[in-house]
């Protein structure tokens, strides 16, 4: 089952199988080799998670694109305590539905 099908989810969830957005947009990058070995003795199998064995992450981003594709609003930051503010997430959409 899928993400959306075990959580009952009403949208659609995206998934980047070989990180490939992520390395369009500049947010990927890859584990050294024992690294990733290390994540595996915390239960934590890139290669099951991500279904290749690339060993990539993704930098915590959080995008609101237009529907023309334009980038609307970014924020990307390398530690991955720090996300996005929701307000900030909800005010950008908002902007989107006035200039509709």
């Amino acid at each position: 089952m899928t993400v959306a099908e075990k959580q009952q989810l009403k949208f659609p969830v995206l998934s980047d199988v070989g990180s490939k957005v992520a390395m369009k947009y500049g947010i990927a990058y890859t584990l050294p080799k024992d690294v990733a070995e290390m994540f595996k003795s915390f239960n934590l199998d890139l290669a099951k998670f991500n279904g290749d064995d690339s060993n990539q992450l993704p930098i915590s981003a959080t995008y609101v694109i237009n529907n023309d594709g334009t980038v609307v609003y970014a924020f990307v930051n390398a530690d991955y305590r720090t996300r996005a503010e929701p307000a900030d997430i909800v005010a950008a959409l908002e902007a989107l539905k006035i200039k509709r």
